[in-house]
């Protein structure tokens, strides 16, 4: 499919009712409003497409980086290429939907590591929850190095910008759900990081409890014995 093919798809799939919800969460980009649904299905219709993808990705428009970050080849995208879209980021939304994307390269960790140190709220963002998603993956992070990383959730969470605070908190209850020690370790950090402040706009969005979710997965584990 040529980019102007899956602009038109896009414009087809939207919708001003989406749309609508969308800026309540943060878009400014120029929007079609196209639930995540259909961009999963013309995703899967289109395939890995790195060259549409960065076709896709340099019109700056929301709808058609999300489907950027979808199709991209994730083991094709260099550093620079993920330097370069990450400096793109405007809001958690796509921040959200192209660490995905980050987390399936061979950047990832140092991605992660870098973007952590940004002050850029999204490019900030983006490195918290690859931290996430790292900690999720077995032996992607060792123990003692997701240790260091609580450290640094706690002493840094309340001088961070707004959309990386609930980040950080993503990450501490994903180290948790590792379970054993650093169940332990991660429920002492949200005990010292006390109540955090996360402007969600004119949403119905909640932030993140760390201990919340990890009692809650403790819980569906026993369930299913």
């Amino acid at each position: 499919m040529k980019l102007g093919e899956a602009m038109e798809a896009l414009e087809r799939l939207g919708s001003e009712e989406m749309a609508a919800s969308m800026r309540k969460h943060g878009v400014g980009a120029p929007l079609h409003g196209v639930r995540h649904g259909d961009l999963d299905a013309l995703a899967k219709e289109l395939g890995t497409d790195q060259a549409l993808a960065s076709r896709l990705w340099a019109t700056g428009h929301h709808d058609a980086r999300m489907l950027a970050t979808r199709i991209a080849d994730a083991r094709a995208l260099s550093s620079a290429d993920l330097d370069r879209w990450a400096r793109d980021l405007d809001s958690y939304v796509l921040t959200d939907a192209f660490v995905k994307t980050v987390a399936r390269s061979r950047h990832a960790r140092a991605k992660m590591k870098k973007w952590t140190r940004r002050k850029s709220e999204w490019v900030g963002r983006a490195g918290w929850r690859l931290l996430a998603h790292l900690a999720m993956s077995d032996g992607a992070i060792g123990d003692d190095a997701l240790d260091a990383w609580l450290a640094s959730i706690v002493s840094r969470i309340h001088d961070a910008k707004n959309r990386q605070r609930d980040a950080m908190l993503d990450a501490v209850a994903a180290i948790g759900l590792r379970g054993g020690r650093l169940e332990a370790e991660a429920l002492r950090a949200v005990e010292l990081i006390g109540p955090v402040e996360v402007d969600h706009g004119p949403t119905r969005c909640r932030t993140t409890d760390p201990a919340k979710m990890i009692a809650a997965a403790k819980a569906r584990r026993a369930r299913r014995g």
